[in-house]
């Protein structure tokens, strides 16, 4: 603080850098002056000559006032140099280029700071607009319009299933689309870098299904529902494709998802071992094998929750999407005997996996069918040699569905508007594709 008033703070934090990064030397020993700024260049009969002495020591000039301290240290006489005296008039000049650059600089800070303010007020208000009355939530277009949710640990693994339920039994309410909310949306939106606000509509919103609703039980004398046990891709978890999945247990499928423990799944589970995580190593792909094994295992031996949704085990096929069609590849061959076949949604296949026994089910988007080397493990895997139909029933084979994305697996088409979507896609990652999803 000087006679004229205080410098800004970025002139005081230049002048203290100043005073700590004086030229002077290595090795001998001197005092060194650390002061006020305004004490510095707002004094007038200041004689900074007096601060070298004759033996090459900077030592605490009596022209500073209180607000010098002095801290020794080894320089080399011969490379102390002293402050230059001037006047007061010169001190005062430097004192003014000072304060106008420091101003400068403000005001430009200033001005780019409320830029960037304003561009990022306009995205959040436009993103938060956008998503208005989404996601998107399609009817159920299967056979059974009523699909009920719950979420079960099942060998000690967290599932989520879905299952035909009992019209007008829905007491509790819709389940909600991400178990944990809009900490379930901050983790998926920390998978693709985005800001949490992107996806927070998401943690609000309606799966459609009912909560634990009252499974509607197959009639006496009838086979009881085929069970999907379904694996998630890298980053995914066990609601990301709650609606995809809702449509398969429409048509008489009770689907348990599971969100594995590998360390590859974007879950706010707090009960997880090992959550997603970009620095923290994952397990693999055999550990998440394992964990379908151990899911179809309880559901087989134990029976109670199959049995109480009207589910046959003794029907039990295993799936995944991307990194979860590799998981049900190796969990078929683990369990040859339990899973009766395969169905796989756009599977990220590498060269070492052999061809599982059962009858395989596969569907390929728009770009892993584009992909050589990918679509031909598509197709060894699934026991034809080109995109068709294979032996073990109408449905077993390697298909093509021609305008959909590797994100139409995971209900992504359906979180914004589809043009935004499609955008997205086009620009950045494979969110959703030209077919209407």
């Amino acid at each position: 603080r000087c006679s004229a008033g205080p410098l800004p703070p970025v002139v005081a934090i230049a002048c203290l850098f100043g005073c700590y990064l004086w030229p002077c030397g290595n090795h001998a020993k001197f005092s060194f002056a650390i002061f006020d700024a305004g004490g510095l260049v707002g004094t007038s009969s200041a004689s900074f000559s007096s601060l070298a002495s004759s033996n090459g020591v900077f030592s605490k000039s009596p022209t500073l006032g209180r607000t010098g301290v002095s801290r020794s240290m080894d320089r080399p006489p011969w490379r102390c140099r002293a402050l230059p005296q001037g006047t007061g008039k010169e001190n005062i000049g430097r004192r003014a280029t000072l304060i106008e650059m420091s101003q400068d600089f403000v005001v430009g800070a200033a001005e780019f700071a409320a830029k960037v303010g304003a561009a990022f007020a306009a995205f959040y208000c436009g993103a938060k607009i956008a998503v208005i009355g989404q996601p998107y939530q399609p009817p159920l277009r299967g056979l059974y319009t009523t699909v009920g949710s719950r979420v079960d640990r099942i060998g000690g693994i967290r599932c989520r299933t879905f299952y035909p339920a009992q019209p007008s039994s829905n007491r509790d309410g819709d389940a909600a689309y991400l178990t944990e909310g809009t900490k379930t949306s901050d983790a998926m939106a920390r998978l693709v870098f985005f800001p949490g606000f992107l996806l927070e509509h998401l943690g609000a919103a309606s799966s459609g299904c009912g909560l634990r609703s009252e499974p509607l039980l197959p009639q006496p004398g009838t086979q009881g529902y085929p069970v999907l046990v379904y694996s998630h891709g890298q980053g995914g978890n066990m609601d990301m494709g709650a609606y995809f999945l809702s449509q398969i247990a429409s048509h008489g499928v009770v689907v348990v998802a599971v969100e594995h423990q590998d360390g590859s799944a974007s879950t706010a589970d707090p009960s997880n071992p090992r959550p997603f995580s970009l620095t923290s190593g994952q397990l693999g792909v055999q550990r998440r094998a394992e964990e379908l094994a151990e899911v179809a295992d309880v559901l087989a031996i134990k029976r109670g929750l199959a049995e109480t949704l009207g589910a046959d085990p003794s029907r039990m096929l295993v799936g995944g999407h991307s990194y979860g069609g590799p998981t049900a590849i190796l969990a078929a061959l683990l369990r040859p005997r339990l899973f009766q076949g395969l169905v796989l949604h756009d599977p990220a296949l590498g060269s070492s996996l052999p061809k599982p026994p059962q009858p395989v089910f596969s569907i390929v988007g728009d770009q892993y069918a584009a992909i050589p080397g990918l679509a031909s493990e598509v197709r060894k895997v699934s026991g034809v040699g080109g995109m068709s139909a294979a032996p073990g029933g109408p449905w077993a084979g390697a298909w093509h569905y021609v305008g959909v994305s590797h994100g139409n697996f995971v209900d992504a088409p359906l979180w914004a508007p589809l043009p935004i979507m499609r955008l997205l896609g086009l620009l950045l990652i494979p969110a959703a594709g030209p077919a209407e999803p």
